[in-house]
């Protein structure tokens, strides 16, 4: 029997890469450096982060949840 994620924690974690994802890139505007790829995001704030026990919990979360917040993102940035 699957189990369902609750929505809240799909919010959440959509959350998190959000708020992640846009501390990245303000890091590396402030620095003068080229913005993070969406692959490379997507790889150190969704996978990797996963591997870290205080976000592990974001491996119970749809990654096309996860992902889209990124892909918003980036499509602000280019507007």
């Amino acid at each position: 029997m699957a189990l369902s994620v609750p929505r809240w924690q799909g919010r959440s974690g959509a959350r998190v890469v959000y708020n992640d994802a846009l501390r990245a890139r303000e890091t590396a505007r402030a620095a003068g450096e080229p913005f993070p790829k969406t692959g490379e995001l997507s790889k150190s704030l969704i996978t990797e982060a996963k591997l870290n026990p205080e976000r592990a919990w974001l491996g119970e979360v749809s990654a096309v949840v996860l992902q889209q917040p990124l892909r918003d993102l980036g499509t602000a940035y280019r507007s």
